[in-house]
């Protein structure tokens, strides 16, 4: 091993003015993405369409809003009662209810009487709080 200076060696020069070059990012690989994107989307739109992507309609459980009405409608025309013996709840047709309302009239509440002195006694006089000059 020889520690002689061998001058064929340089050593590499740094300048400080110039800054590291940047290489320019190609526009290929961008332009290659964009176009995919393109496709696979206007591939999405065309056939959306075509897809049997369409739900399958259920029948609901239960009764209808027909069966509904037309328990109702025959509850509401009829004569009947519901209940056991002693709790017993009637009902007649609606024609029939208001045709009762007419003959009768509404049901009114007689408000209590005042009470009527007679004519020689005079009603006593309220008492009024004293003022004080």
């Amino acid at each position: 091993m020889s520690y002689r200076y061998q001058s064929s060696y340089q050593a590499p020069k740094v300048y400080q003015d110039e800054a590291p070059q940047r290489r320019r990012p190609s526009a290929q690989p961008l332009m290659v993405a964009m176009l995919v994107t393109f496709v696979v989307v206007s591939l999405l739109v065309l056939l959306a369409g075509r897809m049997p992507f369409s739900p399958e309609v259920l029948p609901l459980q239960g009764p209808t809003y027909r069966e509904y009405v037309e328990r109702d409608r025959a509850r509401l025309g009829a004569y009947g009662w519901e209940g056991e013996s002693r709790n017993v709840i009637v009902h007649i047709p609606v024609e029939r209810a208001m045709d009762r309302l007419v003959e009768r009239g509404l049901p009114t509440v007689v408000a209590p009487a005042e009470e009527v002195l007679p004519a020689d006694e005079e009603a006593p006089a309220e008492e009024q709080p004293a003022t004080q000059p």
